[in-house]
């Protein structure tokens, strides 16, 4: 009864599986007992008879509930209340396209994992598991096709915690929309496998690596309401090293619990704790719990396997007289405190994160907390190369803007192209798992395979941008003025500004000077840049496009005399706003011009100026 109004609601989250916990006695039945995921069986029974359901279980209050055996499946609820402090241990594997391995070759890790955990869900009906990322369910129903009806039916009843997102995606660094795509990207995709709407109230952040400030707000749009946060942390047994991961609000390590707070107000309920961790139970003393009275304890780690000895290693620790090291998982050395709480002191189960989210989410000591978080350990690093970062920005950036105009392409009667764009964003969402985005990965060639993912979204982005401004520009009217025409587009809602370049490839292009007039014939201030490939590019400023819409240029050779007001020589450059002298092609210093200040200079004292190669 998670939410203290006396009745019993599946709907509300108060289903448990909880046949770890003990087993329950039927009085007047002689009848075999089973389990299945949240229930006990027991049959048969005959028509007629009475019976009193009991569970009697250390650290659950008693409970006892009667009745008359009818024609068909009988149900009681059996109503759980913990008396000790109740810790729910999620089964979980996490996935990373790419670290010190490439994609194919952790797709044949994980692939058979998510085989075995679907086989042990058939012999032990007490497991659960949360899935991996969707960048590796995928893979697994386009190889396992016959595991569908069986996985969307173990989605239905809770027993797999689908996770809805392509990858465990960073939450920094990414524009904000890719963010927002991980998780609805995420949905689509495992919906359209599955055949069922998909629609997580968890997300989880395996390895996290910090949180942007508008996180909560993104998830609350998006409909997801809870969120573990495994940090990335260097810890020694359960000791933080704060420095690592800091919170702009240190209060967050006060709490593994909380309210995270955006600024518009928008709220998700937050776990944390650090990544990989290997002790079950609370990570503080019961008497410093909250009144939820309760823990969450992930269990699993990257690529793990389901382990068929977890569900007997439960019971032990709900024995306080069981053998925990007779029944220990693989991954325990004896050395290993397998709990914070002494054995009989506190009860487990094996459950969802959206299960312990229910239970706590009424507790009224939970604490509000606006902040962000990034980690400490390579700050001012991030990802080790600059192409990575430059890649991504320019495919998030060409995304959204061809989705905008596509969008008006089709509906002036120009083909979808919604399922080419979303295999886009899906190359995309790979990408921005948080180890290529941010960690050096090894070997060194590795790094080369997410560059060709980015190579496959804009050259498939591209591809349909080209086809709708092709069919866009058809019907737009070009010959109100001299010379080539070019049609610039503005994506946005709002009146934009923007530099734009035009590659002087083609033969429609003057060889010669270029000038830009716009529909007026009014000159319009531009320079011709000289690429390292030797091709030509023509830039100019397209002042206040109109919302939505576009503008016609010209491209001419003959000149109307555009006043220039830039200086650039081989020692200096100049605008009205800022002086830049150069020294051998370096900065040497900058100087703004309305207040005569010098906001950069290059000193024996500074070490600026100088290029570093690592």
């Amino acid at each position: 009864d998670n939410n203290g109004d006396g009745v019993y609601t599946p709907d509300a989250g108060e289903q448990l599986s909880a046949t770890l916990l003990g087993t329950p006695t039927l009085d007047g039945v002689d009848a075999a007992i089973e389990t299945y995921a949240y229930a006990f069986f027991f049959a048969p029974a005959t028509v007629g008879e009475n019976v009193t359901l009991r569970f009697d279980v250390d650290g659950i209050a008693p409970f006892a509930a009667s009745a008359t055996v009818r024609d068909g499946l009988n149900i009681l609820h059996l109503q759980i209340t913990p008396t000790k402090p109740l810790t729910y241990i999620g089964a979980h594997s996490h996935f990373d396209p790419e670290w010190r391995a490439y994609y194919e070759e952790y797709l044949a890790i994980s692939v058979p994992h998510m085989v075995n955990r679907i086989e042990l869900l058939r012999t032990q009906r007490e497991q659960c598991f949360s899935f991996d990322e969707e960048c590796s369910t995928r893979p697994l129903f386009e190889r396992h096709p016959e595991l569908t009806d069986e996985i969307r039916q173990r989605i239905a009843e809770g027993t797999i915690e689908a996770k809805g997102i392509v990858s465990a995606g960073e939450l920094v660094l990414p524009h904000g929309e890719a963010m927002i795509r991980q998780m609805t990207v995420g949905e689509q995709v495992l919906s359209e496998l599955v055949g069922a709407e998909i629609r997580p109230d968890s997300l989880w952040s395996i390895d996290n690596y910090g949180v942007c400030f508008q996180f909560a707000q993104m998830m609350a749009k998006a409909g997801r309401k809870y969120m573990y946060l495994g940090e990335y942390n260097h810890h020694q047994g359960m000791k933080f090293v704060p420095s690592d991961q800091p919170f702009s609000d240190p209060r967050a390590y006060e709490h593994f619990e909380f309210w995270l707070e955006s600024p518009d107000g928008s709220r998700v309920l937050v776990h944390r704790t650090p990544y990989f961790t290997t002790m079950l139970g609370p990570r503080v003393a019961p008497d410093e719990m909250l009144a939820h009275h309760s823990a969450f304890s992930p269990l699993g780690g990257d690529f793990e396997d389901a382990d068929p000895k977890v569900p007997d290693f439960i019971r032990s620790l709900n024995d306080p007289d069981g053998d925990v090291s007779a029944s220990a998982p693989q991954r325990y050395s004896p050395d290993t405190p397998w709990t914070t709480l002494p054995q009989g002191e506190g009860k487990y189960i094996l459950a969802t994160s959206e299960q312990f989210f229910h239970a706590i989410e009424n507790d009224p000591d939970l604490p509000v907390i606006c902040a962000d978080s990034r980690i400490g350990m390579w700050t001012g690093s991030y990802e080790s190369r600059i192409t990575g970062r430059q890649r991504n920005r320019l495919c998030e950036m060409l995304l959204m803007a061809t989705e905008t105009l596509s969008t008006a392409g089709h509906m002036a009667g120009l083909e979808k192209v919604s399922a080419d764009l979303r295999e886009s964003w899906y190359d995309l969402l790979i990408n921005n798992h948080h180890d290529p985005q941010l960690c050096m990965m090894g070997p060194e060639d590795l790094f080369y395979e997410v560059i060709r993912r980015y190579d496959s979204c804009q050259k498939r982005t591209t591809d349909v941008l080209n086809r709708t401004l092709k069919y866009l520009t058809d019907d737009i009217k070009t010959n109100t003025a001299d010379g080539v025409p070019v049609v610039v587009f503005n994506p946005h809602a709002w009146s934009h500004t923007q530099v734009v370049g035009l590659w002087l490839d083609g033969d429609e292009f003057p060889k010669g000077e270029v000038h830009i007039r716009d529909f007026d014939g009014t000159e319009i201030p531009s320079q011709v840049d000289a690429h390292g490939s030797g091709r030509r590019v023509l830039l100019f400023q397209a002042e206040m496009l109109p919302p939505g819409g576009w503008r016609t240029y010209y491209l001419t050779e003959d000149a109307c005399g555009c006043p220039v007001s830039i200086t650039a020589t081989a020692d200096l450059l100049e605008n009205a706003h800022l002086r830049v002298e150069l020294t051998d092609g370096l900065i040497q210093r900058i100087i703004e011009k309305s207040s005569g200040k010098v906001v950069f200079e290059v000193t024996d004292a500074a070490t600026v100026g100088e290029v570093f190669v690592f």
